[in-house]
């Protein structure tokens, strides 16, 4: 009588939690993907409100003085961006989901600048003209490029969490990211806010009868892109992503004090108008928080599927 020692399983890898989906367990899908579906449009909304008074009060009629209205909205605002973004700690469906909006809203009002008249008759003051804040917005491309960053995050969280956790190699994964993150995050955000200054004055030009001018419109595209590439390489190393994060998420707080967003407006016109129009702008309607917290949260969600494949 021979005892069998070995089988063909025990030569087997054992499953690693998670990876058969990638995304999550069924709650944490469901819950994530309720998130991102009920939770982006107020989050975006009442950013918008807070951001478009805040560049009313700053950039056009030059006021020193805190908005505590657009504060309170900004930061209300920003709260709900973060729980969106943290929805990635379950699966990758609420992050997708809320860029699948916000790059299909974005879209829509570039293709379609009558469309701005149209919301904006059923939205709400929240102390500032609706047609202001889908402008500065939607016609900009903000919308657009919020969107396009929130696909490469969820995109990210995906790929970490079929990604077998390797060790060798760690070390330069890391560097390779803290490098991308630190450099190529503010080439990205310069693109979009050339992009952006372009589209709001080609859209001022048309007087909102045109749709988006190709030239600008590929530019802010493509400063969306290499922002959501810097997202993506949480899929591998997130220390990069989150160091960008923590530095655009402070630069974009920057929106709440008049002085600085001047300072910024003024600093820029140095090197080119064009970039100091479009980045004090981006800064004072709260899209370089968003793309902060956006980061933030891709880094932090990729991070804990890279160790749920453990």
């Amino acid at each position: 009588m021979t005892q069998r020692i070995f089988s063909a399983s025990d030569f087997q890898d054992p499953p690693a939690r998670g990876r058969r989906s990638g995304g999550g367990s069924v709650v944490g899908r469901i819950v994530s993907g309720l998130v991102g579906l009920i939770v982006t449009a107020p989050a975006l909304l009442l950013v918008m409100a807070g951001g478009a008074r805040s560049y009313s009060e700053t950039l056009q009629r030059a006021s020193l003085e805190p908005a505590a209205a657009a504060i309170l909205l900004l930061s209300a605002g920003l709260v709900l961006v973060l729980i969106v973004t943290l929805s990635g700690l379950f699966s990758a469906l609420g992050p997708f989901v809320a860029g699948a909006i916000a790059t299909g809203l974005g879209v829509a009002f570039l293709v379609s600048p009558t469309l701005v008249g149209t919301v904006s008759g059923a939205l709400p003051a929240l102390g500032v003209s609706p047609l202001t804040l889908l402008v500065f917005w939607c016609q900009s491309g903000l919308l657009l490029a919020t969107g396009i960053v929130l696909l490469g995050s969820s995109l990210a969280r995906l790929i970490a969490a079929r990604t077998k956790r390797v060790r060798k190699g760690s070390g330069a994964r890391a560097l390779v990211s803290i490098l991308v993150g630190v450099v190529v995050t503010p080439f990205g955000i310069g693109l979009v806010a050339v992009g952006s200054s372009g589209l709001l004055e080609a859209f001022s030009r048309a007087s909102g009868s045109a749709p988006a001018e190709p030239r600008s419109l590929i530019i802010v595209t493509a400063g969306a892109v290499v922002l959501a590439g810097v997202a993506l390489t949480t899929a591998w190393s997130s220390i990069g992503a989150a160091i960008a994060g923590v530095l655009v998420v402070v630069f974009g707080l920057l929106a709440v004090f008049p002085a600085a967003v001047l300072w910024i407006h003024r600093t820029a016109s140095a090197l080119n108008m064009q970039i100091a129009e479009g980045l004090s702008s981006a800064v004072a309607v709260g899209f370089v928080a968003v793309l902060g917290l956006v980061l933030l949260g891709a880094a932090a969600s990729s991070a804990r599927a890279r160790r749920a494949g453990r």
